[in-house]
């Protein structure tokens, strides 16, 4: 019998459609579709994928045997009396996927809820001393005072924000094994998550909605307000629309960005104990692979552009604008990440 004979009959025996088995597969329905027909072969890491799916080994579905499907189960893996593990003959390994307990899934819930408050708090916070700096500067001026006290109230700012960060990645750090490492989940578990989702997506979407629109608004005060100061009187070269303008811009961020985070890190938590989009079971081997390169790079990196930040305002004293550095910063970091996994994965293939 042939691979794609028995990818269309394993299917079949485990009762899922085309579209249900691409979505566990990570690919479309089409490419399912010609593996049955026999016109494409999938790659050797879906291979392992599926052989996990329909519980037999990689043996079984490349060998061209006249094998009964519905006992290709039964004759490739020996089941160990356990519901989350299995032998596979051919290799004499045991592979075991631990099922979790309710509680831990009540300590993850909470913890995630609780570090999506703090963590969305904490990026108010950065966000919100380049308020207090513009706000400073503003008041300075006219005064006539040039002591640099702009810089203090975003560097305290920053500096809760900091501790409520490492204390946040303190507390979730116990729970890095549910995203690099395969569970299993009670029943009952996944029928609640799955029913809790459904509800949580309608809220995920209009948080996100809500961000969008706030951030238009900010930009749209940004511009009218910048269209007054263009008759107004100037104060050393920037007039007081200029520092309304950029404080409307940054209060309104500030209040959008969290409305983002929190609603991303709430939509991880379902992701992560769903094991679907970016923690199914391919993407937690690459990210347990590619997670010892990103703490290095990130520590580096963030270094960095610290350095780069506290040192080019501490000569120049342009606070009230610079804060735009971190959100770039944030948008490269994420090009970088994204451009390792793709390095490191043409790597592998290559070897």
């Amino acid at each position: 019998m042939r691979l794609a004979e028995k990818i269309f009959n394993e299917r079949k025996r485990l009762g899922l459609s085309q579209e249900q088995f691409a979505e566990q597969m990570e690919v479309s329905r089409q490419a399912v579709s010609k593996w049955e027909s026999g016109q494409s072969m999938p790659d050797l890491d879906k291979l392992v994928l599926m052989s996990r799916i329909f519980e037999v080994s990689t043996d079984y579905l490349l060998k061209e045997e006249d094998v009964d499907s519905s006992k290709g189960a039964a004759k490739e893996a020996e089941y160990t009396g356990h519901s989350d593990s299995f032998k596979d003959i051919s290799s004499g390994q045991v592979e075991t996927v631990r099922e979790l307990k309710e509680e831990e899934i009540k300590e993850y819930r909470s913890a995630c809820f609780k570090a999506s408050k703090r963590i969305s708090f904490g990026v108010f916070l950065c966000i919100f001393g380049g308020v207090l700096v513009n706000a400073v500067e503003m008041y300075e001026h006219p005064k006539g005072i040039d002591t640099g006290l702009s810089a203090v109230p975003m560097l305290i700012c920053i500096a809760v924000a900091v501790g409520i960060f490492v204390f946040s990645e303190m507390e979730m750090k116990k729970y890095v094994y549910l995203k690099i490492q395969p569970f299993l989940l009670p029943e009952e578990e996944k029928s609640r998550l799955a029913e809790e989702y459904k509800g949580f997506y309608k809220t995920f979407v209009s948080r996100v909605i809500m961000g969008v629109i706030l951030c238009i608004f900010g930009v749209i005060i940004y511009i009218v307000c910048n269209a007054f100061g263009e008759v107004s009187m100037k104060i050393n070269s920037m007039t007081i629309w200029d520092y309304i303008s950029t404080m409307g811009l940054l209060l309104i961020i500030a209040i959008a960005v969290p409305i983002f985070v929190s609603a991303g890190m709430r939509k991880e938590y379902y992701d992560v104990l769903m094991q679907k989009n970016g923690f199914s079971e391919i993407r937690k081997k690459e990210r347990s692979e590619n997670m010892d390169v990103m703490t290095v790079v990130a520590g580096i990196y963030w270094c960095i552009i610290t350095a780069v930040f506290l040192g080019y305002n501490f000569t120049t004293g342009n606070w009230g604008k610079s804060w735009i550095v971190w959100p770039v910063a944030g948008c490269v970091f994420s090009a970088i990440s994204i451009g390792i996994t793709y390095f490191k994965s043409n790597m592998k293939d290559r070897l």
